[in-house]
């Protein structure tokens, strides 16, 4: 291949340059052609643009002059409406006094919402006049017309709230008060419902704008009167039917009202068999105590007596106490939540206040008269009146709380009332706990008021009793003392605590108690001569009073508040006084035991006349004796079987196995021909002797 082209390549590159000349040249050509007509249209286009521009001036001239007539127009429009308008306003305003006339002057009836609208249209043209014209004589109408809307609407909440009021039924508080002991802890209680949602919302829109809008206060007194009528009458009701025996006493949780009824669950206690009357008892519980001997335990004793009819009365009126103070609570937090709904809540407090004043005033001049009747009757050392106060004082201090919740936006005074009738009654109660203490210690100690058959002393008896009924009220005792000479634990440095002092207390009654029968037993002694009999009669007591602890708890309470020898110490007692018993019998024993001039003789040696006399002397001695012991101590009472069982035991194992060797060392020797006449019993027939003492029907 050579590098250079030959002549025909030359031709042929020359040839398709000439190709692509032409080419451009048309190309060139037609771009020329295309400029010359784009430049023609331009200038069409500017000629178009400039006539356009031409004839919008024009119009602009033509259109902006109506456009500012058109603005204007619309300007007056509005002005004209908005002219009309006020002259539609002022003239309604105007219209108020005798559209809203009638409407105003028939009252709300039963569509509270609408009246008060019509008193708002009447507020708003009032308001207009007073801005704009003063001086129109339609003000005066339409002021006319508010002060008798005003009216209208005060009278519509008098007989609205008359209507929907009424007392509430003893039956239906004891309901109430009843069905809220079968709530559990935390659930709400249930509520005393007065007044339905319907009739409150009224009230509460009327009193709202009688308020805000009239600044009236009126209805506030009539609200105060008719409720607190109602409550009063609710009260009244409450008293006369439960006065009456209509309604049942309400009893709340663990308080007994009716003390003569309390039931024992410790059994009864033994009676010792004897054809002699026994007497009533009048103020013990379900289960009475009898003993032997001319009198039943449980009798009440001087200082104890209390009519039957005024202990009933007593214990109805802690019942009605009780069921008034529930009621009382139930209707002050009722009357709390209607204050709540329907008075304006700077008003509520004080409206409240006043309300109750009537009612909280009733249950202070029951409780007051409680608090009176039973001073009179301690003042006369009947001391069984203090009962009834215990459950009464229980169930108070179990809703302070209460009431001090429901009544803490009024003045200190109301709040402190029901404080001060608690504190009232617990200084009667803590000063006939110390009478009672008292009384025992310096007890009358009269003959005439000695059981001849050295039983349980009634002052005993009704001691025990009386401590008894304390058990169920621990708490209050504890703090009823405490209230009045707070006592400081060493122990703990603070303040002791109700069971331990309750438990001091009966520690210091029965020590009273030990006293005072130590003292009477001494009357037997002295005046009767019988030694033994004071022995029997110190053990009667201190066995009753032992087994009476026992069996009623109040051993146990003792225990746990501190006193914990006091069992060790009754039965102490108790062995000591076997032993001053069993001295009644050292005259027999010295016949037997030969203490006095003993028979030396052997049986071998022959017996003279002398010695004869002296063993006749023995066996007479001791038949006598033993005859008159028997026969005496038949008489006297035992009244717990087993301690009876104990000391007929404790006879036959000392007398009759000496006797038995005293007989048998004098049966060989012939002291005397009628030997029936000196040895009338057989050691058998002694033991059967004894195994009759204390039983005056053997």
């Amino acid at each position: 291949m050579t590098l250079g082209g030959g002549p025909e390549d030359v031709s042929q590159r020359k040839k398709i340059l000439a190709e692509k000349l032409s080419k451009e040249q048309t190309n060139l050509s037609f771009l020329e052609e295309s400029l010359t007509k784009s430049e023609q249209l331009t200038q069409n286009m500017l000629g178009i643009l400039s006539s356009f521009d031409s004839r919008l001036s024009k119009l602009e001239g033509n259109i902006l002059p109506v456009h500012r007539e058109t603005v204007e127009l619309q300007r007056m429009q509005k002005n004209i409406d908005k002219v009309l308008r006020g002259l539609d306003n002022v003239i309604s305003y105007h219209n108020v006094a005798s559209s809203e006339d009638q409407d105003i002057r028939d009252g709300p009836g039963a569509d509270v919402d609408s009246y008060l609208r019509s008193l708002e249209r009447v507020q708003d043209a009032i308001e207009f006049f007073e801005r704009n014209n003063p001086n129109s004589p339609e003000l005066s109408l339409l002021t006319s017309l508010m002060e008798t809307g005003r009216e209208q609407m005060e009278r519509s909440f008098r007989n609205l709230l008359t209507r929907s009021s009424s007392p509430v039924t003893a039956n239906t508080l004891l309901d109430i008060l009843n069905a809220g002991e079968e709530i559990q802890e935390g659930e709400a209680g249930p509520q005393l419902k007065q007044i339905n949602d319907e009739v409150i919302d009224d009230l509460s829109k009327i009193a709202t704008w009688l308020v805000q809008e009239t600044k009236s206060n009126d209805f506030l007194n009539v609200y105060v009167q008719i409720r607190s009528n109602m409550l009063d009458k609710t009260l009244q009701g409450l008293i006369e039917a439960h006065s009456q025996g209509k309604v049942e006493s309400y009893s709340p949780a663990n308080i007994v009202v009716n003390t003569t009824k309390i039931k024992h669950t410790t059994g009864t206690a033994p009676q010792r068999k004897s054809t002699l009357k026994r007497s009533v008892v009048r103020r013990v519980p379900s289960k009475t105590y009898e003993y032997g001997g001319s009198r039943k335990i449980g009798s009440p004793a001087p200082m104890f007596d209390s009519p039957g009819q005024k202990e009933e009365e007593d214990e109805i009126e802690a019942g009605r106490l009780i069921t008034l103070c529930g009621a009382l609570l139930k209707l002050l937090q009722s009357e709390q939540s209607l204050i709540e709904v329907i008075i304006p809540e700077n008003h509520q407090n004080n409206i409240f206040d006043v309300l109750i004043q009537s009612s909280m005033e009733t249950l202070v001049f029951e409780g007051e008269g409680m608090a009176n009747s039973a001073r009179k009757l301690i003042a006369r050392r009947e001391y069984f009146s203090l009962l009834p106060l215990l459950p009464v004082l229980k169930y108070l201090g179990s809703v302070l709380i209460k009431f001090s919740l429901v009544l803490k936006g009024v003045r200190q005074a109301t709040q402190a009332t029901i404080t001060s009738l608690f504190m009232n009654l617990e200084v009667v109660g803590a000063k006939a706990l110390e009478d009672f203490t008292e009384n025992i210690k310096h007890d009358p100690d009269k003959q005439s008021n000695m059981p001849k058959d050295g039983t349980v002393h009634e002052l005993t008896s009704n001691t025990l009793i009386f401590l008894t009924h304390l058990l169920s009220y621990t708490d209050t005792v504890g703090n009823m003392l405490n209230s009045q000479d707070q006592v400081i634990d060493p122990r703990t440095s603070e303040v002791e605590s109700p069971k331990t002092t309750v438990a001091k207390y009966i520690s210091r009654v029965l020590g009273a108690l030990g006293l005072n029968l130590e003292l009477k037993s001494k009357s037997y002694v002295h005046i009767a001569g019988q030694p033994a009999l004071s022995g029997i009669f110190l053990l009667n007591n201190y066995n009753y009073i032992l087994k009476r602890l026992q069996r009623t708890g109040v051993l146990l309470l003792m225990s746990e508040g501190g006193s914990i020898e006091i069992e060790s110490q009754y039965m102490k007692l108790i062995e000591e006084q076997k032993v001053s018993y069993r001295k009644g019998w050292n005259k027999v024993m010295s016949y037997l035991l030969e203490t006095d001039k003993p028979f030396t003789q052997s049986k071998d040696a022959k017996v003279g006349q002398k010695q004869k006399q002296l063993i006749k002397d023995k066996f007479k001695g001791f038949n006598s004796e033993f005859e008159d012991i028997c026969q005496t101590q038949k008489t006297y009472a035992v009244p717990d079987e087993k301690l009876r069982d104990q000391l007929r035991q404790e006879n036959i194992d000392s007398i009759v196995q000496t006797y038995r060797a005293f007989q048998e060392k004098y049966t060989a020797i012939q002291f005397t021909k009628n030997v029936e006449k000196y040895i009338k019993y057989t050691p058998e027939e002694v033991e059967k002797q004894l195994s009759t003492l204390f039983d005056l029907s053997a």
